[in-house]
């Protein structure tokens, strides 16, 4: 028996909300967003990981939210 159901809306309401990556400099890759691209930052922090530290930092634009993670240890 074959389902024919369609969820109201279908693919039209999926949309690209969060991405996450990992960048060399994280200082120019904030300038590149924000200069280029025209993203705000949100939030910038450290975190102390087992070697090094780990920075965040999180960015809106364009309707989403980018995160950019960089490691001291290139980890």
């Amino acid at each position: 028996m074959e389902n024919n159901t369609k969820l109201k809306g279908g693919l039209d309401t999926l949309a690209l909300y969060n991405i996450a990556f990992v960048v060399s400099n994280i200082e120019e890759s904030i300038k590149w967003y924000s200069n280029i691209l025209g993203f705000k930052l949100i939030m910038k922090q450290s975190v102390p990981v087992e070697k090094g530290k780990l920075e965040m930092a999180f960015m809106k634009g364009a309707g989403m939210k980018i995160e950019m993670l960089q490691n001291s240890e290139n980890q």
